[in-house]
């Protein structure tokens, strides 16, 4: 990883992480969160846009929370969904008009019996799920999907390598 050398007010950055050398001294600030809206991961482009930074449990976890905490606190992020505890699993929100689309996406060989994902403002009781077995669309209930504050979870996960899309 190439990391980037910022100098921030300090008064305004919240350091969530630090960037540490191999005899475990710190050299910098890690992910921090600056003036409570700007949200800043200090490695070059080229190693983010790879997507190795992105598949770090950790990493993930991290912005997940910020990204939660400022959507708690007012911050307009869209229809903001990501997936919980699942590195490999990618959601793609889609909106036009009144039809809301999450295709969620399964890239690891690795089935999940359960799949959470933080969706406060989906509408559970109009979802419909395309089965991929009989090309018919199911409800929420039938495809198992509940709501759990904040979060929609599917009771009957997605398997290694799978695609599933919900229609809302």
């Amino acid at each position: 990883m190439h990391y980037l050398e910022i100098n921030y007010d300090e008064a305004k950055a919240h350091f969530i992480t630090d960037i540490r050398n191999q005899y475990n001294e710190t050299v910098g600030a890690g992910i921090t969160v600056y003036d409570g809206r700007v949200m800043v991961l200090p490695c070059s482009t080229r190693d983010y846009y790879s997507g190795r930074e992105n598949r770090n449990h950790f990493r993930q976890e991290i912005i997940q929370k910020v990204l939660a905490d400022a959507h708690q606190k007012g911050a307009f992020l869209g229809e903001f969904v990501f997936v919980d505890d699942a590195p490999f699993v990618t959601p793609y929100y889609y909106e036009q008009d009144d039809m809301k689309a999450l295709v969620l996406v399964n890239s690891s060989v690795d089935d999940y019996n359960e799949v959470r994902m933080y969706a406060p403002g989906l509408d559970v009781a109009r979802t419909k799920v395309l089965s991929k077995d009989s090309g018919k669309y199911e409800g929420a209930k039938e495809a198992g999907i509940i709501r759990e504050d904040n979060f929609v979870v599917l009771k009957k996960g997605i398997k290694g390598m799978e695609l599933k899309l919900l229609i809302f």
